[in-house]
């Protein structure tokens, strides 16, 4: 499931939302999983805010790391989220 959201507080808030339903309709909420839109300009503090939410993967829009290489920005984005979470 993509979760319509920029935000890890709003994502916190739509997930219980999510899990009320899923008991209401005898659905197994472990069995979903959450992906959110994320970009660089976003911090990689917020990395962490949104795991701990309740995403399962976020997804970076190749337009969002910038530059003339997509390819790099995304090599370099990677080297930083591993140095700051490891």
């Amino acid at each position: 499931m993509i979760a319509p959201t920029l935000s890890a507080d709003d994502l916190a808030v739509q997930l219980k939302s999510l899990r009320v339903a899923c008991e209401k309709e005898g659905r197994d909420y472990d069995e979903i999983e959450i992906s959110c839109m994320w970009a660089p300009a976003m911090g990689l503090d917020s990395i962490s805010k949104f795991r701990d939410a309740g995403a399962s993967r976020l997804i970076v829009p190749l337009q969002a790391v910038g530059g003339a290489n997509p390819m790099e920005g995304l090599d370099q984005l990677g080297s930083q989220v591993i140095a700051k979470l490891g």
